[in-house]
């Protein structure tokens, strides 16, 4: 393989040991940035592990996988990679850039910097935060056996400041901070076909139906809320999402009697996911930590129609901590409760929390974030 120089346009490789087959938040990121660069002229493929759908025209996908719950988030690792598959793509391909999502795996993208090394310029991008202390103590060890692959690295990306903080404490990696991409054009587009509007109050949940999100924190509030009379208003929750803790969530809307004003819609596509956004007055993300970005509430945002409530977690207050107002504490159900009674009762109060917002939204536009990493892959 020759070595790479700058060119105006480059052949990508994004690497991410977990499949493509779920839409979690580095798939998003590989995606929206590939699909952005693919339409500005240069070439994109996908260095993926085992992936059964087909889900971009030049997707590799090198590796067998197994489950695993890692900093409180499902995901999937390689537990074999054929080294002779990867040397043939790499030399086949001859790619300029080699984009790899931390934290990886030595099965696979390990084996990837390896042969890489000296032929492309190779660049990470860190993602994760820790849930709980299992997970910060599985990050400390994780991280010092990832400290001796970080030689092969041009360069690092760090989504967020609690990202960048987190990295370098127990990665050794001090990351330029450039935020996560979102293609407002396409929401944009995606939300000028309206869903129709039933209630007088509409609330959206969507995420993942685990534990750290929050889900059944929202549900308690709800039913505390209305037992105390905290509500003014008629209100109504989508739950756009699906998970293992589906069953207990459904079981409590049940048996508290609130089945009439809650609807559960399972995995949602993006389509429906920004109408439901849309088509809400208030989204909101109870998440009580392991979020290191909150990319869920910038696409809320850029739907343009609802108010973003988020638990006060660094990866939602590095999004929302300069609109006063969109944090709470997930945790406190009595001011969690009054908090959501103040923008489900007063449309005013929703409206300039609104406008404070959407002042935020425009720098995390994909056309901006992909600029700043053009830089960054040609070592500027």
């Amino acid at each position: 393989m020759k070595k790479s120089t700058t060119i105006k346009r480059l052949k990508i490789a994004m690497v991410l040991d977990d499949t493509l087959d779920r839409n979690a938040g580095a798939q998003v990121y590989v995606l929206t940035l590939g699909d952005y660069f693919e339409k500005h002229g240069h070439r994109v493929d996908y260095i993926v592990g085992e992936t059964k759908k087909k889900v971009r025209k030049r997707q590799h996908s090198l590796s067998k996988n197994i489950k695993v719950k890692f900093s409180g988030n499902h995901l999937s690792i390689p537990i074999y990679t054929s080294k002779k598959a990867v040397r043939k793509l790499l030399y086949n391909e001859q790619f300029d850039i080699v984009h790899v999502q931390y934290p990886f795996s030595p099965l696979m993208a390990g084996k990837v910097l390896k042969i890489a090394d000296g032929h492309s310029r190779i660049v990470g991008t860190f993602h994760i935060l820790p849930y709980d202390r299992v997970s910060t103590i599985s990050n400390y060890i994780f991280g010092y056996w990832s400290k001796l692959y970080n030689k092969y690295f041009n360069g690092f990306i760090n989504i967020s400041e609690p990202s960048k903080i987190f990295s370098k404490k127990y990665y050794g990696i001090d990351g330029q901070i450039i935020k996560y991409p979102v293609d407002l054009s396409n929401i944009k587009k995606i939300v000028k076909t309206k869903l129709p509007n039933d209630h007088e109050v509409e609330l959206l949940f969507h995420g993942r139906l685990v534990e750290r999100k929050g889900c059944i924190e929202l549900l308690k509030v709800l039913k505390y809320g209305t037992e105390n009379n905290l509500f003014k208003k008629d209100w109504f929750l989508h739950i756009s999402g699906d998970g293992p803790d589906r069953q207990k969530l459904e079981k409590f809307v049940t048996s508290n009697e609130i089945s009439k004003q809650v609807k559960f819609y399972g995995r949602t596509t993006d389509d429906k996911k920004f109408k439901l956004m849309n088509l809400s007055d208030i989204t909101i993300y109870p998440a009580m930590s392991g979020e290191s970005f909150g990319v869920v509430t910038v696409e809320a945002m850029a739907t343009a129609h609802p108010v973003v409530l988020a638990g006060n977690n660094p990866g939602y207050a590095s999004v929302l901590a300069q609109a006063k107002g969109s944090l709470f504490d997930a945790f406190n159900t009595e001011e969690f409760a009054k908090h959501l009674a103040k923008y489900i009762n007063s449309p005013k109060q929703r409206s300039t929390l609104f406008s404070r917002q959407q002042k935020l939204v425009k720098q995390y536009d994909v056309k901006t974030v992909a600029k700043q990493i053009l830089k960054v892959y040609q070592g500027e």
